[in-house]
Protein backbone atom coordinates (compact mmCIF):
# COMPACT_ATOMS: atom_id res chain seq x y z
CA UNK A 1 0.00 0.00 0.00
CA UNK A 2 2.58 2.71 0.84
CA UNK A 3 4.20 1.53 -2.43
CA UNK A 4 1.38 2.06 -4.27
CA UNK A 5 0.59 5.50 -2.49
CA UNK A 6 3.82 7.06 -3.24
CA UNK A 7 4.51 5.58 -6.59
CA UNK A 8 0.89 7.09 -7.12
CA UNK A 9 2.27 10.53 -7.03
CA UNK A 10 4.83 9.90 -9.79
CA UNK A 11 7.59 7.89 -10.47
CA UNK A 12 10.07 10.18 -9.14
CA UNK A 13 13.92 9.58 -8.77
CA UNK A 14 13.11 11.15 -5.26
CA UNK A 15 9.95 9.02 -4.70
CA UNK A 16 12.02 5.47 -5.84
CA UNK A 17 15.09 6.18 -4.00
CA UNK A 18 13.00 6.64 -1.17
CA UNK A 19 10.68 3.19 -0.97
CA UNK A 20 14.22 1.57 -1.93
CA UNK A 21 15.56 2.76 1.13
CA UNK A 22 12.54 1.92 3.66
CA UNK A 23 12.42 -1.46 1.90
CA UNK A 24 16.08 -2.18 1.81
CA UNK A 25 16.63 -1.14 5.41
CA UNK A 26 13.43 -1.91 7.86
CA UNK A 27 11.93 1.32 7.54
CA UNK A 28 8.60 0.19 6.54
CA UNK A 29 8.68 -2.29 8.80
CA UNK A 30 11.01 -3.46 10.81
CA UNK A 31 9.62 -7.31 11.59
CA UNK A 32 9.36 -7.45 7.58
CA UNK A 33 12.17 -9.12 5.90
CA UNK A 34 13.60 -6.84 3.62
CA UNK A 35 13.22 -9.36 0.68
CA UNK A 36 9.53 -9.71 0.81
CA UNK A 37 9.65 -5.45 0.99
CA UNK A 38 12.21 -5.66 -2.11
CA UNK A 39 9.85 -8.06 -3.91
CA UNK A 40 6.76 -5.84 -3.23
CA UNK A 41 8.18 -2.76 -4.40
CA UNK A 42 9.61 -4.25 -7.59
CA UNK A 43 5.95 -5.46 -8.45
CA UNK A 44 5.50 -1.72 -8.39
CA UNK A 45 7.86 -0.73 -10.68
CA UNK A 46 6.00 -1.34 -13.99
CA UNK A 47 7.82 0.20 -16.49
CA UNK A 48 11.42 -1.05 -17.39
CA UNK A 49 12.39 2.84 -17.08
CA UNK A 50 11.05 2.74 -13.45
CA UNK A 51 13.53 -0.29 -12.71
CA UNK A 52 16.37 1.71 -14.62
CA UNK A 53 15.63 4.34 -12.27
CA UNK A 54 15.47 2.10 -9.22
CA UNK A 55 18.99 0.26 -10.22
CA UNK A 56 20.73 3.85 -10.68
CA UNK A 57 19.57 4.98 -7.24
CA UNK A 58 19.41 1.64 -5.32
CA UNK A 59 23.61 2.18 -6.77
CA UNK A 60 24.28 5.31 -5.51
CA UNK A 61 22.70 3.86 -2.09
CA UNK A 62 25.42 1.61 -2.03
CA UNK A 63 28.14 4.14 -3.18
CA UNK A 64 26.70 6.88 -0.23
CA UNK A 65 26.84 3.92 2.21
CA UNK A 66 30.14 2.39 0.89
CA UNK A 67 31.68 6.20 1.56
CA UNK A 68 30.39 6.43 5.11
CA UNK A 69 31.73 3.02 6.06
CA UNK A 70 35.47 4.03 4.94
CA UNK A 71 35.57 6.69 7.67
CA UNK A 72 34.68 3.86 10.80
CA UNK A 73 36.85 1.86 12.26
CA UNK A 74 37.59 -1.85 12.16
CA UNK A 75 35.28 -2.59 15.63
CA UNK A 76 32.54 0.26 15.09
CA UNK A 77 28.76 -0.70 15.58
CA UNK A 78 27.84 1.25 13.09
CA UNK A 79 30.20 -0.93 10.75
CA UNK A 80 27.91 -3.37 10.68
CA UNK A 81 24.94 -1.64 10.85
CA UNK A 82 26.57 -0.16 7.23
CA UNK A 83 27.83 -3.52 5.88
CA UNK A 84 24.48 -5.01 6.44
CA UNK A 85 22.79 -1.74 4.52
CA UNK A 86 24.90 -2.34 1.69
CA UNK A 87 24.07 -5.72 1.54
CA UNK A 88 20.60 -5.12 1.63
CA UNK A 89 21.03 -2.89 -1.38
CA UNK A 90 23.01 -4.97 -2.95
CA UNK A 91 20.18 -7.30 -2.85
CA UNK A 92 17.77 -4.76 -5.00
CA UNK A 93 20.62 -4.65 -6.97
CA UNK A 94 20.91 -8.42 -8.19
CA UNK A 95 16.52 -8.71 -8.04
CA UNK A 96 16.32 -5.80 -10.41
CA UNK A 97 19.04 -7.20 -12.73
CA UNK A 98 17.45 -10.51 -12.70
CA UNK A 99 13.88 -8.96 -13.61
CA UNK A 100 15.83 -6.72 -16.46
CA UNK A 101 17.48 -9.91 -18.03
CA UNK A 102 20.78 -8.72 -17.56
CA UNK A 103 22.36 -11.41 -14.94
CA UNK A 104 25.80 -11.36 -15.76
CA UNK A 105 25.77 -8.02 -15.21
CA UNK A 106 23.93 -8.16 -11.70
CA UNK A 107 26.27 -11.15 -10.93
CA UNK A 108 29.28 -9.38 -11.36
CA UNK A 109 28.21 -6.66 -9.49
CA UNK A 110 26.68 -8.30 -6.52
CA UNK A 111 29.86 -10.50 -5.83
CA UNK A 112 32.09 -7.64 -6.09
CA UNK A 113 30.05 -5.60 -3.89
CA UNK A 114 28.58 -7.36 -0.92
CA UNK A 115 30.20 -6.82 2.38
CA UNK A 116 29.63 -10.48 3.30
CA UNK A 117 33.25 -11.89 4.28
CA UNK A 118 32.38 -15.74 3.19
CA UNK A 119 32.20 -16.00 -0.58
CA UNK A 120 29.87 -19.23 0.01
CA UNK A 121 27.47 -17.06 1.77
CA UNK A 122 27.16 -14.63 -1.09
CA UNK A 123 26.43 -17.32 -3.63
CA UNK A 124 24.02 -18.80 -0.86
CA UNK A 125 22.12 -15.32 -0.91
CA UNK A 126 22.25 -15.07 -4.57
CA UNK A 127 20.82 -18.18 -5.04
CA UNK A 128 17.90 -17.40 -2.20
CA UNK A 129 17.28 -14.46 -4.34
CA UNK A 130 16.62 -16.38 -7.83
CA UNK A 131 14.51 -19.01 -5.85
CA UNK A 132 12.34 -15.75 -4.20
CA UNK A 133 12.02 -14.57 -7.30
CA UNK A 134 10.80 -18.21 -9.21
CA UNK A 135 14.07 -17.60 -11.77
CA UNK A 136 15.34 -21.23 -12.38
CA UNK A 137 17.23 -20.61 -15.28
CA UNK A 138 19.07 -17.71 -13.35
CA UNK A 139 19.17 -19.88 -9.93
CA UNK A 140 21.24 -22.37 -12.32
CA UNK A 141 23.36 -19.76 -14.58
CA UNK A 142 24.14 -17.69 -10.52
CA UNK A 143 25.08 -21.60 -9.21
CA UNK A 144 27.49 -22.19 -11.82
CA UNK A 145 29.46 -18.63 -11.95
CA UNK A 146 29.66 -19.44 -8.29
CA UNK A 147 31.75 -22.71 -9.48
CA UNK A 148 33.85 -20.94 -11.78
CA UNK A 149 34.81 -18.52 -9.33
CA UNK A 150 35.97 -21.38 -7.27
CA UNK A 151 33.27 -21.62 -4.73
CA UNK A 152 32.44 -24.53 -2.90
CA UNK A 153 29.04 -24.64 -2.54
CA UNK A 154 27.08 -26.54 0.51
CA UNK A 155 25.91 -29.77 0.00
CA UNK A 156 22.76 -29.07 -0.08
CA UNK A 157 23.17 -26.58 -2.83
CA UNK A 158 25.15 -29.12 -4.72
CA UNK A 159 22.10 -31.82 -4.42
CA UNK A 160 19.44 -28.79 -5.44
CA UNK A 161 21.90 -27.88 -8.43
CA UNK A 162 21.94 -31.87 -9.11
CA UNK A 163 18.14 -31.68 -9.20
CA UNK A 164 17.44 -28.36 -11.13
CA UNK A 165 19.67 -30.12 -14.06
CA UNK A 166 18.30 -33.20 -13.71
CA UNK A 167 21.70 -34.97 -13.11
Amino acid sequence: MVAKRVLGTGYTRENISHLILYASTGGLSAESVHTDQQIVLLSELKTTDAKYIALEETKKLVDENAEKLKGLKKYDTQKYVMEDKINNFCDMVLMIHIILAELEEGISYYFEVNKEREKEIILYKALCLAEWLNEDDSWLRIYEYGIKKKIKPRDYLVREYQRRKNI
